[in-house]
């Protein structure tokens, strides 16, 4: 579990940084999260619930099958 939480949250930075060029504060305050809760996702150290995964989807477009699974079929 720990490691799908590790490649969830590199997802999550390497998307944050290429497709949105955001820092990481902009991005949580997008999706309704703390600075630090959204930070400790992409660091890997907290899975991110469906609810929040939703929310991230919602606010930045991201894919959720790619960023659970790194497959963008």
């Amino acid at each position: 579990m720990k490691e799908l939480q590790k490649q969830i949250g590199e997802r999550l930075r390497d998307w944050r940084k290429k497709e949105l060029q955001k820092d990481s504060k902009t991005v949580a305050a997008m999706c309704n999260l703390s600075a630090p809760m959204y930070s400790q996702i992409e660091n890997g150290e907290r899975g991110p619930s469906v609810v929040t995964l939703s929310d991230i989807h919602t606010a930045t477009g991201i894919n959720l099958h790619w960023l659970l699974t790194g497959n963008n079929s």
